[in-house]
């Protein structure tokens, strides 16, 4: 899996993105968070949301408290669609 990059074609995505990342995630270290918003040098928005142990979201796809994740992306799909 560490070889699995996005830095080829995130410079090439040019629409809103939403980025959602766990802060314990035990998978996707936390770091490439920031790593990804650097390439994205083309969105048209970038939204980024860590989601943290209070909220019983931090791990990988926000397992813990799915309703969260799906809330967050819900509020950001009518945000970008206005």
């Amino acid at each position: 899996m560490r070889t699995l990059r996005t830095d080829t074609v995130s410079p090439l995505v040019e629409q809103d993105v939403l980025l959602m990342a766990g802060r314990a995630d035990h998978y996707v270290p936390l770091s490439q968070l920031g790593d990804q918003i650097a390439t994205l040098t083309r969105a048209r928005s970038i939204t980024a949301r860590v989601f943290t142990e209070a909220e019983h979201a931090q791990n990988h796809v926000q397992v813990g408290n799915l309703g969260l994740a799906l809330h967050v992306i819900v509020e950001w799909l009518a945000r970008v669609g206005r």
